[in-house]
Formats: structure tokens, C-alpha cells, sequence
């Protein structure tokens, strides 16, 4: 069976205890049966004592005796208990880590293709976070409960059977019919539970895309678009949930009806037997029929507990199927073996290659490629976006198998050879350069994976990372950080510029000394005077090495031993640079004419006077400063004035669903009758028990009565727990929905900088999203009839307790109630705050799992695999002894909770005997108020056995409600309507006035100081200069990111901030470097945050602009041909046209370029930079553009230079030119780096 294969993660030792765990709670749950033998002498006795058998001091003697027999209970039970369940946690803790470990292992060895077509980042997060919580809960408290309530209703049943065999075998009879009935619906109920879960697993998937991409969505004003797209999952959630709730609520009142039935049939037929002599004492018939409710309750309870066992096994089923699967990609060479690079001396060769992608299988996009590529030779693939250069690179790295041909490596297919050892030979540095969220260190020592080095101390690493650095030309900045190499950087390297980032990336590429080192736009994100070091840098770094370059910048690779140009996924031409100019009309001749400029400078006058040393050495002190840094919160979640009050959640539950409150009167009207069943309960069970106190006829008419009055209560209770079970389950599930939907909406309002804490990162966020909204659910839905019913329960048993005796009820009052609830509520607090850390803590482990997912290519081209696991597991394990100190405490109040009722049985018959045997009480009396008080009293039992779930909702509650009111204060300020902004041509559209600008966790580092920049409706505007002065901060302070330190932007005269977010939007439209895409259509990407209908005209003529017709018409679907989570099955220049074609769609006055066409070759780039400056031509459209390739912006209007936060130079390319400034220092570096586009 799929469940016990989890225990072949666990130790010999492991298992043994275990199973010894089983038997201490297997003789915990014998106990309470035990308890009915006494129960039914203390019934004998008081009979007899009623009937004058017993004098009073025989039976104060009888009570004093067997009343000690509840102390011994009580020390078993808490004995018991407490061992079974700290095993149980323990175990299931290091067992639940295993799995995850193994799960994660399985995932990172699928294939990629697996990744782009079969599995998400929001499935895996969904294992690993909400599947290993149910195995987690599932194999620890819920498993040892479901042992306990197992044994009880066997052990009870014995007893039953050796007691009165007939009157056990008559009740028996309902068990079968309950067995069926729970068997028939549980599979329909599961079914639909599935049906949810993979539903939430694409919400997830989708929020994961969304707020790891939360400047994008923020500055395509998309969300309500997401939002829409993520509510139809949640109105689909919600819909499945309603057709669930009938049948939970069937599966409750059968369930109630059939056991309170069975209680009526008891009763009537135990009286019966007794009436015709069958049964000698009546204390036998009640310890019969005791032992029958106890067995028939626990078996209720048992079902409540299989339940979540069954979760259990279904989560388990959802891990092992990844486990399961076939891994093709897994290594022969175990994770703690040191794999050394070897130096091939061959030829790499292509055969005959072809190859379509697993997600676009009707696209061919390699067809009989051949290529050479000679060892220690450095060769160039180049062509347009989309030819198949960046193909070849995930073939060559075993990303993806051929569908037909070889590549072969020292005429070996590389497919024959280990792919760990093969990909440990190779460094790869990719065009969006992919960053992990740990130190500078960390990021780049994980080049050093799966070769010989991984085995060497730290600070011989460290040594070989400073060189790799300095190589890299990233040391110089990473010494200006604030913890150096051991600074954090955030998700995704989040805190460093995309050039900062390109270089950490080639430090983590060559820091192993790879034999090939492929270069997929490695410069692309680079500033001019950064991507002449880096290419010195590189030049240097290819000296004994094969080199693989990818570039659509000619000018880096003219010198390369061999040049390929590919089109439609063949080879057009190859050759050396010379060779390839020398043919006439030849593609690459073509593509190199088009990179040229205007002739004007000649490059010996460009480069007089420059000082290379100088520029980079100022570039690495402002990037240091430019480095994005976390972002204080403005409101701090869940703050002490507004404290997590269970009332004050339920009301803020209330609050949001008043649509439903005929549903929640409904709700309120069952669980009051779910309530009054302990009050009623308890007369009907002091009346039975005093009918044996009768005789002949009295005796069975008395029986026939009262079995009637239990089978009437049998149906009320039916009625009463349908209505908890269908209305509770669909409230809970809608509710918890709308809770999900306004979530996402304040979150995805929240400011930037909300993200950029490492405790808020956009994972974390992910990871609350997709918990907390589950976690209202147990508290908006059947939780709420809990504590109506409890709170009903306990006022009716107290309110018959006082009629029928106050003085015993009182004082029986006065001590079972808050033994019961002192031990309850503190096992609850104690649960509650274990629950706690341990979300915090396994937030972490996931979000750092769905981050290497999320990275499958850097981790597999890296051989991070091993490294992942050990670091995943490692985490785990440092939660799990953390957790397990803990346990030892805990489950202390655990085994008390569960046990303390023994000490307040015992003392109410030991008092209740005393008053009978003074007279001051009847029988009858005694056990109204003895089943009222105590029975009821454990009513609170239900409470507080749902009452962890409660917790987590009201702790879920108060963490959504922060975020609300924190996302609330942003709409307070006064707004002005976008139509008061007039574009009068001599009026400024924006100005910077005196604008400062420094994060606020490192005040002392002014990006901006002391800003000032005018732009007029219609220009062209282009920011140069080094990495780190401050260009890319001027956009986030545009789209407003982030807010001023000091000093005013202002909108056509309005302060920035005083515009709404969705007119401000409509204002501007941004093309980023990294472009991002979203799991869909090309269509649903183009038209991404546009309003209005666009007819497939309207999509041709984006098309045509972004140069993405060819494209569409190679696609067999067209526009609606899926790009695949985060656009993965496009190229990067694909992704990016796309990215431009959603930017035209908007249509907007003011155009922001932060390197928008850094990832097209240079035709493509040319005519779409025709169409984007083109519109300003008419003064309808401002175009500001941020541009580290200098020859895109020498058209522009007025170029700003900026140098340290300030503009130092203002001008267009001439006069910048002549003043032989900084520009001018730029252009020079340039040239010298051997473009010929500034000639």
C-alpha cells in the first residue's frame, strides 16, 4: 500500500518505535472501555442502594473503592498518550522531511521538457508545502488518534459482547450500513477533494507568475486582468465545493442518525432483556450499553480521523508519483563523489540534427543542422531571433534529447556519457542571467558543483572565487556592498542591477575552469565601459578553452575563429569575419552593415585622452550604491492594535459574507440543534437508567418510551448535523475563496517595496497566499457550528445541572470545567505556537525549492541538483530538531487534555455517592447532572479538538486584514483624473524637481541627490551611463515603484503621487530588458493589460510592428499557441517581441525603454526601433529610453548622461561629441571594444 511505503524512508530504530508508539496508543484507547466495567459497578451500586440492598455506609465504601479506579486511568491514559505522541511527532517529522527531500529529488532529475509541459512551479509548491503537511499531520497526532479511537471501539465492543452478547450483536448491526454508506460517498468526496487541489495548484502556478513578476503586472496595470483569470480557478473552487457539501453533510446525519439510532435500539432491547430475566444485574446491561456508545461515538470519531488519514494517503499518492516516475536524467555518480572535468581533445560535431519542442511539437526548429566546432576554438552563432541559436545551446547542455542526428564529442554522443560529469566540463552564462536568493558567495561558489573542487575547504574556494571575480570584473563592486561577499541578494539577485547580475553570473560560470564556455548574450545587460572589461575579461577567460558565443552584437565576436549564421533552424553560412564579408549579398554581410552608423568620428579621435581605469573604477562605486536594497514596510501585518481575537476574526469573517447570512442562520440553526443534544442527552439517560429501577410491566413500557424518545432525538440530530455538515463545508470553502481573491487584490496593490524584504519575497507571498485562505476556511465554515454547538452544549448542561441539584452541579462545575479547559487551552496554545514556527520555517524550505524549480536550467547546467537536495534537506533538518525540542514540552498538555476527564469522573462519582448516601440526591438526579456536567464539559473537547485549525484561521484572519488595511492606505491620498493632464508641447510633461532618492534600510547611499530633468511632450529621451548611476531608478520612480526621498516628479505640472495608479498606467507603457511573459496564448500576452476588442487585423498590425509575423505564421496555432509558463517555449528575441508588440498594443503617450531591444538581432531591432521612435514624430508619443548599446539612442532628441545620481552631461550626439566629456568616454570605450556602429 502507497501509505506504508513512507516507512522505507525510516531507520530500523525508527520503525521499532514507531511500532511501539502503536501500542502505547493502542492501550490508550483500550481504557475508556476499561472505564465502562467500572461505570456499570457504580450503577449496580447505586441500584442497589436505591432498592435498599446497601446501607449507606456499604455503599459510600463501594463508591470510595471503585472511584480510585479513575486516578489509575487517568496515570495510564496520560502515560500512554504522552509517549505514543512524542514518537509519532518526532518520527513523522524526519520521515515528512525524507519525502520532500525525495520529492524535490525526483523533480530536479525530470527532464526539462517535463518541466515546460507536465509541471509547475505551483504543483511543486503545492507538494511540498500542503501535501507534506497533511503526511506531516497525517503520521504524528492523526495517526496515533486513529489508533486510539480504533482500539477503543474494539476494546468496547469486547466488553460490550463478554457483558450481554445479544445486546451487542443487535446494536452491531448498524455498523455495517454505516461502513457502506461512508464507503459509496467517500469516493465521490474524493474525487471532487482532488478536483479542488489540482485547482489550486493552477492558482498558485499562476500567482507565482504574477508576483515573481510584480513590476511588470504592476506596470501593465494588468492586475485586474490576472486577477480576472485567477478569480474564474477560485469560481470553479468555489463551485466544486458546493457540490461537495451535500455529500459531507449526508455522510454527518447518516452517519448521526445511524448511531443514535443504535443508541434507541440499545436502550430498548437492553431493557427488554432484563425485563425477561436474560440479565441477572442491570449494571451489566449498562456497562453494555455504555460501552456501545463509547465504541459507536470513537467509531465517529475514527471516521473524522480516517478522513484525514485518507488526506494522507492522497497526498502520499501525489509525492510517490513523482518519486514513481521514470528519471532518465539520473546520475550514475552519487551525490558526495567529486566529479573532475576532463579537457576534450576532439571536435564537437552536429549530425543531422533535428529537434521540435516538446510543448510545440508541430514546429520544427532545428532540421539537418550540421555544425563543427573545434576544441580551443572560439565560435559564433548569430542570426535572427528565433533561428535556433539558443536551441543548440540546450542540446549541447542535454536540456532536451534529439528527435533525430547526433552530437558528439570525441566522436562519443554526448547523450552515452554521465550527464553530470558532461555538463560539469561546461559554464554557461545566459542572456537573463539567473540568481539564487542566498550571499554573493554562495551564488558564485555554486559554480564550483560537481567537479573536483566541491570538496575543497572554504577558503580555498574562496580564493578561487575572488579570482573568478576579479576576472568576472564584479569585485570591485561586490568589496562596495555592505557585507561584501557574504551579502544577501535577494530573490532572483534581486538587490543587484541586471549588469551587476550578468557578472556574478560569468564569475559563476568560469570559477570551475570549464573546457566550453558558452556565452548566450553574457554582455547583453552590460553598460558600454562594463562590457569592454567583460570582454577583455572574457577574452582572457578563453585562453585553453573551447568558447560557444551567442550574440547578436557582431562587434563582440569579429575576431572568433569561426562565425555561423543560422536561419530556420539551419546553417546559412560560416566562416572568419574577413571571409564572410568577402560574399556578396551574404546574410552576414547584411547583418554587419546594418549594426553601422553614420560616419562622423573616426576612432582615433574617439579615443584620445580615456582613461579605461578611471570609468571603471568611479562604475564600481555607484553600483555598489545602486545595489537595490530592502524596502522598510509602512505598516507592519497583524500590529498590536488590532490584536488575533478568536470574535474578532469571526466577525471579520462575517463582515464579508453577508450575502450568505440566511445560509449562516441556517448554519447557526443546526449546530444549536447539534447543541442541545448533551442537555437533552443527559435527561434521557438518567431516565433510562432509572427505568431498571422498575419492575414487570412498568419495566418495559418504560423501555419501549424512552427507546422511542432516543430514536426521535436520533432524527433531530440527523437533521441538525446535515445542515453543519452541507451549509458549513460550502460556506467554508466559498468564504475562504473571497478571502483567496481579496488577498491577491491587496497584495498585488501593495507597494514594490513590500517585495523586496527577504521575509516578504515574492515567494513567501506565494506560499501565504496559497495557505492562509485554506486556513479560514476551518474557521469560516463547519468550525463556526462547532462553536455554536459547543457554546449551546455547555450553557443547556449547565442550565439542567442547576434545575436538577445545584449543589452537586456547582461544585462538579467548579472543577471539571476548568481542569477540562485549563488543559485544553493550554495544549491549544502550546500546538498554536509549534504550528507557528513550523510555518515559518517550511515557508522558507519551499520557497527556496520552488525557487531552484523555477531555475531548472541554471540548476541543471550548474549540477546543482545535489547541491539543492543537500541544502533543501538540510533545512529540514534544522526545523526538525528545532521542532522535535519542542515536542517534549507540548505533548505534556497533549496526554493532560486527554486524560484529565478520569480525574473529574472519578471525583464526581466519589462526590455525587456522597450526597446519595446522605439522601440529599436521587439516582436519577445524580446522572442528569453527572452527564450534563461532565459529558458536557467535554463538549469542549470538540472545540479545542478543531481548535489548532482554528488558531491557524484566526492567525490567517489577522494576516490578511494587515494586509488590507496596509493596501487601503494607499488610496487615501487626494488623486487628480488623468484627463486634466493637457500635452501642450511647450509645457514640460515631466519634470524631476530637486528629487533625492536612497532606499530606506540604507539611507546613507543617495542614488539620486539633489535630481533635476525636464522632458517635453514628443521627445526623444535616452539616460546613459555606468551601471549604478541611477538610470534604472529613474523608471521605478516614473511608474512609481517607489517614492522620493525628497524633492517632487511631477505629471504636466500634478505631483506624481497625486495621480491614481490606473491613470497613471494608461500614461506610460514599459519594455524591461528581462522581458516576462505569462502561462497562456501569444495572443493573451500581446493583449496583456490593453483594454478594448482588438480584431485579428489589429493583431497582424502589432505583429508587423513587433516583427513577430513570420513567427506566427511558422505556428501552426498561431496566436493562440500557448507560450508556456514564464514564455518558456519562445527564445529570448521571441519573448522580447512579444513583450514590445504588448507595450504598442497600449498605445501610450510616454513609452519607457529600459534596454528594451537588447535581446533582438540587429535588423529586428533596427525596424522596431523604426516603429517605437517613429510615434514622436507627430509630438504624440515621448519615448524615454535607457540604453547601455549607445548606438540606439543617438537619434534621441537630448541624451542625459548620469554620474553618481546627477546629470553631469545634457545634449543630443553631436554636441555631447564635441564637449568630449563622458559621453564621449563611453562612445570611446565603444569604439575601442571594436564596434563599428558610432563610424
Amino acid at each position: 500500500m502507497v501509505h506504508l511505503q513512507v516507512f522505507s524512508f525510516a531507520s530500523k530504530t525508527e520503525q521499532l518505535c514507531y511500532a511501539f508508539g502503536v501500542i502505547c496508543s493502542a492501550a490508550s484507547g483500550t481504557i475508556l472501555p476499561l472505564m465502562t466495567l467500572v461505570f456499570g459497578n457504580f450503577v449496580s451500586i447505586f441500584t442497589s442502594f436505591a432498592t435498599g440492598e446497601l446501607d449507606s455506609h456499604g455503599f459510600q465504601s463501594h463508591v470510595n473503592h471503585f472511584s480510585v479506579y479513575f486516578v489509575y486511568f487517568f496515570v495510564a491514559k496520560a502515560i500512554l498518550t504522552y509517549v505514543s505522541m512524542v514518537l509519532f511527532s518526532i518520527i513523522s517529522t524526519n520521515l515528512t522531511s525524507r519525502l520532500q527531500t525525495r520529492y524535490l529529488r525526483a523533480v530536479l532529475r525530470q527532464p526539462i521538457a517535463f518541466h515546460d509541459t507536465m509541471l509547475g512551479s505551483g504543483e511543486v509548491h503545492q507538494a511540498l508545502s500542503m501535501h507534506a503537511d497533511a503526511i506531516r499531520s497525517g503520521l504524528s497526532d492523526k495517526f496515533g488518534m486513529t489508533v486510539q479511537h480504533a482500539f477503543t471501539v474494539l476494546a468496547a465492543f469486547i466488553v460490550a459482547i463478554t457483558s450481554v452478547w445479544k445486546l451487542s450483536l443487535a446494536v452491531l448491526t448498524v455498523v455495517p450500513a454505516a461502513v457502506i454508506f461512508l464507503g459509496i460517498t467517500s469516493t465521490y468526496d474524493e474525487k471532487l477533494t482532488l478536483k479542488i487541489n489540482d485547482l489550486k495548484a493552477d492558482a498558485t502556478t499562476l500567482a507565482d507568475e504574477v508576483f515573481g513578476s510584480i513590476r511588470v503586472v504592476r506596470s501593465l496595470d494588468a492586475a485586474d486582468q490576472l486577477k480576472s483569470k485567477y478569480n474564474d480557478l477560485l469560481s470553479t473552487i468555489k463551485e466544486t465545493g458546493w457540490k461537495r457539501a451535500p455529500i459531507f453533510g449526508a455522510q454527518a446525519a447518516v452517519y448521526m442518525f445511524l448511531l443514535y439510532a443504535a443508541y434507541a435500539l440499545a436502550f430498548w432491547y437492553g431493557i427488554r432483556l432484563y425485563a425477561f430475566g436474560e440479565v441477572d444485574v442491570p449494571g451489566k446491561v449498562i456497562t453494555t450499553l455504555f460501552s456501545v456508545m463509547i465504541g459507536l461515538n470513537s467509531f465517529s470519531q475514527l471516521a473524522t480521523y480516517l478522513g484525514f488519514f485518507m488526506s494522507t494517503i492522497s497526498s502520499t499518492k501525489k509525492l510517490f508519483q513523482m518519486i514513481d516516475l521514470e528519471q532518465p536524467y539520473e546520475s550514475s555518480s552519487e551525490p558526495n563523489e567529486a566529479i573532475r572535468g576532463k579537457h576534450y581533445q576532439q571536435e564537437i560535431r552536429f549530425e543531422d540534427v533535428s529537434f521540435r519542442y516538446p510543448s510545440r511539437p508541430s514546429s520544427k526548429v532545428l532540421e539537418s543542422f550540421n555544425l563543427n566546432i573545434e576544441v580551443g576554438s572560439r565560435t559564433a552563432l548569430v542570426g535572427t531571433s528565433g533561428c535556433g541559436k539558443s536551441t543548440c545551446v540546450g542540446l549541447l547542455l542535454r536540456w532536451y534529447e534529439l528527435d533525430e542526428g547526433l552530437i558528439t564529442v570525441d566522436d562519443q554522443s554526448i547523450s552515452a556519457r554521465d550527464v553530470r560529469s558532461w555538463r560539469s566540463n561546461i559554464g554557461l552564462v545566459q542572456q537573463e542571467p539567473q540568481l539564487f536568493s542566498n550571499t554573493v558567495f554562495e551564488n558564485v561558489v555554486l559554480g564550483l558543483e560537481g567537479t573536483s573542487y566541491q570538496a575543497l575547504p572554504n577558503d580555498e574556494k574562496m580564493k578561487m572565487v575572488l579570482e573568478a571575480c576579479k576576472l568576472a570584473q564584479a569585485h570591485d563592486f561586490i568589496m562596495a556592498l555592505s557585507h561584501k561577499y557574504n551579502t544577501y541578494l535577494g530573490e532572483k539577485g534581486a538587490q543587484l542591477s541586471g549588469g551587476q547580475r550578468q557578472r556574478i553570473a560569468l564569475a559563476r560560470a568560469i570559477v570551475k575552469n570549464p573546457s566550453i564556455l558558452i556565452l548566450d548574450e553574457a554582455t547583453s545587460a552590460l553598460d558600454t565601459s562594463s562590457e569592454v572589461l567583460v570582454q577583455k575579461a572574457i577574452d582572457a577567460a578563453s585562453e585553453n578553452r573551447t568558447i560557444i558565443a551567442i550574440s547578436h552584437r557582431l562587434s563582440t565576436i569579429k575576431n572568433y575563429d569561426k562565425i555561423v549564421v543560422l536561419s530556420r533552424g539551419s546553417v546559412l553560412e560560416e566562416g572568419t569575419h574577413s571571409a564572410l564579408m568577402q560574399i556578396c549579398d551574404g546574410a552576414y554581410r547584411k547583418l554587419w552593415n546594418s549594426q553601422a552608423w553614420e560616419k562622423g568620428v573616426s576612432p582615433t579621435q574617439m579615443t584620445q585622452d580615456v582613461d579605461i581605469a578611471d570609468i571603471s573604477a568611479s562604475t564600481a562605486k555607484n553600483e555598489a550604491v545602486s545595489g537595490r536594497s530592502n524596502i522598510a514596510k509602512t505598516v507592519e501585518i497583524g500590529s498590536p492594535d488590532k490584536p488575533a481575537t478568536l470574535l474578532r476574526a469571526i466577525a471579520g469573517v462575517l463582515r464579508r459574507a453577508k450575502r450568505f447570512w440566511h445560509l449562516y442562520f441556517a448554519l447557526g440553526f443546526s449546530a444549536a440543534v447539534g447543541g442541545a443534544l448533551y442537555p437533552v442527552q443527559s435527561v434521557l439517560y438518567a431516565k433510562t437508567v432509572d427505568a431498571f429501577q422498575k419492575h414487570g410491566h412498568q419495566l418495559k413500557s418504560a423501555g419501549n418510551f424512552w427507546g422511542l424518545m432516543w430514536f426521535i432525538l436520533a432524527l433531530v440530530v440527523a437533521f441538525g448535523y446535515f445542515g453543519i455538515g452541507s451549509v458549513g463545508v460550502g460556506l467554508g470553502e466559498s468564504i475562504s475563496q473571497d478571502f483567496r481573491s481579496t488577498y491577491f487584490r491587496d497584495l498585488v496593490n501593495l507597494p514594490i517595496a513590500y517585495f523586496d524584504t527577504e521575509e516578504d519575497s515574492p515567494m513567501t507571498v506565494v506560499h501565504r497566499l496559497a495557505s492562509q485562505p485554506d486556513d479560514i476556511n476551518s474557521l469560516a465554515g463547519s468550525n463556526i457550528g462547532v462553536l455554536v454547538t459547543v457554546f449551546v452544549s455547555l450553557i443547556g448542561t449547565i442550565i439542567v445541572g442547576f434545575i436538577t441539584g445545584w449543589k452537586f452541579a456547582l461544585v462538579v462545575l467548579a472543577t471539571a470545567l476548568p481542569a477540562i479547559f485549563v488543559a485544553s487551552y493550554v495544549r491549544e496554545r502550546m500546538e498554536h505556537t509549534l504550528q507557528s514556527d513550523s510555518g515559518k520555517v517550511f515557508a522558507a524550505c519551499t520557497a527556496f525549492a520552488t525557487e531552484c524549480v523555477q531555475a531548472i536550467r541554471t540548476v541543471c547546467s550548474l549540477n546543482m541538483e545535489c547541491y539543492v537536495e543537500r541544502r533543501f534537506s538540510s533545512l529540514l533538518e534544522e526545523h526538525g530538531r528545532t521542532a522535535n525540542r519542542q515536542v517534549f514540552r507540548a505533548m505534556i498538555w497533549f496526554s493532560l487534555s486527554e486524560s484529565i476527564e478520569f480525574l473529574c469522573m472519578g471525583f464526581a462519582f466519589w462526590y455525587g455517592g456522597k450526597l446519595l448516601s446522605q439522601l440529599e440526591y436521587t439516582t436519577e438526579q445524580f446522572f442528569i447532572i453527572f452527564v450534563a456536567i461532565v459529558f458536557g464539559s467535554q463538549s469542549m473537547g470538540q472545540y479545542f479538538a478543531h481548535s489548532s485549525d482554528i488558531s491557524k484561521g484566526v492567525a490567517a484572519v489577522r494576516a490578511i486584514e494587515g494586509i488590507e488595511r496596509m493596501a487601503a492606505q494607499l488610496y487615501h491620498q487626494p488623486v487628480l483624473p488623468l484627463q486634466t493632464l493637457e500635452a501642450d508641447s511647450n509645457k514640460p510633461l515631466i519634470e524631476f524637481q530637486n528629487v533625492s532618492f536612497a532606499y530606506p534600510t540604507r539611507p546613507n547611499h543617495q542614488v539620486l541627490t539633489n535630481f533635476n530633468l525636464t522632458i517635453y511632450p514628443g521627445q526623444f529621451v535616452a539616460f546613459v551611463g555606468e551601471s549604478g548611476s541611477g538610470k534604472s531608478t529613474l523608471v521605478g520612480l516614473l511608474e512609481r515603484f517607489y517614492t522620493s526621498t525628497s524633492g517632487t516628479v511631477l505629471i504636466s505640472g500634478v505631483p506624481i503621487e497625486r495621480l491614481t495608479r490606473g491613470d497613471l498606467v494608461q500614461l506610460m507603457s514599459l519594455v524591461t530588458q528581462e522581458p516576462t511573459l505569462f502561462k497562456g496564448t501569444i495572443e493573451d500576452n500581446m493583449l496583456l493589460g490593453s483594454s478594448g476588442d482588438f480584431s485579428i487585423r489589429d493583431l497582424d498590425s502589432l505583429a508587423a510592428k513587433a516583427q513577430l509575423t513570420d513567427l506566427i505564421a511558422s505556428l501552426p496555432e498561431g496566436y493562440r499557441t500557448q507560450v508556456g509558463a514564464k514564455g518558456v517555449s519562445l527564445s529570448g528575441g521571441q519573448r522580447q517581441r512579444v513583450a514590445i508588440a504588448r507595450a504598442l498594443a497600449r498605445n501610450c503617450p510616454v513609452l519607457l525603454l529600459d534596454e528594451a531591444t537588447s535581446a533582438l538581432d540587429t535588423e529586428t531591432e533596427k525596424l522596431i526601433q523604426q516603429v517605437m521612435f517613429g510615434g514622436r514624430q507627430d509630438a504624440r508619443q515621448t519615448v524615454i529610453a535607457i540604453a547601455h548599446r549607445l548606438s540606439t539612442i543617438r537619434e534621441a532628441d537630448i541624451i542625459f548622461v548620469l554620474h553618481d545620481g546627477r546629470v553631469v552631461e545634457a545634449g543630443d550626439h553631436e554636441q555631447l561629441i564635441q564637449q568630449k566629456g563622458r559621453y564621449f568616454h563611453l562612445v570611446s570605450l565603444t569604439v575601442d571594444a571594436g564596434e563599428r556602429t558610432f563610424l
